[in-house]
């Protein structure tokens, strides 16, 4: 994680989405550092951090690894930024531990309600993908490309964890 600012009765947390890292929002904690102490936090599995291999990384398990930081930093008065993940992950922390003064949701993911061609491309792909293995290379890299299924290039921890974490709805 990086610390941005001098000691300040404010704290801002920043999370990033999902495949992102702590350093795409440096720009943002540097602008923010003259109002709060920022703190960014590189999720595990993510930027500079691993994910464990022996955990069922979900929504809440996740939480629960934000909330331990801001136990262990002693971190009070919080802002919760989050973008897309992270955002998710400031609803489900802030819904069982009321850790946050104020919440920031960029784009929040677990939300939403998918559009029906996000849910067409999901039927297609559930048909195709026992079989999209067999093609040809450049025919494959397209057929993924159009399923922006850009998780094969992480571990399978994390891909493992992807699957977990897509389906959860935390509108509630």
């Amino acid at each position: 994680y990086e610390v941005l600012g001098k000691k300040h009765p404010r704290t801002l947390l920043i999370l990033h989405g999902w495949g992102r890292s702590a350093g795409e929002w440096l720009p943002i904690a540097q602008a923010f550092s003259d109002r709060y102490q920022v703190y960014v936090l590189d999720l595990p599995g993510f930027g500079g951090s691993v994910l464990p291999t022996d955990v069922k990384a979900n929504t809440k398990w996740y939480s629960d690894v934000v909330s331990g930081f801001i136990k262990k930093l002693k971190l009070k008065n919080i802002t919760g930024l989050g973008h897309s993940f992270g955002g998710k992950i400031l609803q489900v922390l802030e819904a069982e531990e009321k850790k946050f003064d104020k919440l920031i949701l960029v784009d929040a993911a677990g939300v939403e309600k998918r559009p029906l061609t996000t849910k067409i491309k999901i039927i297609i792909y559930k048909i195709f993908k026992g079989i999209i293995f067999l093609f040809p290379f450049s025919i494959k890299s397209r057929i993924l490309n159009w399923f922006n299924r850009s998780y094969y290039k992480y571990s399978p921890e994390v891909r493992e964890s992807l699957k977990q974490v897509v389906t959860e709805d935390v509108s509630n």
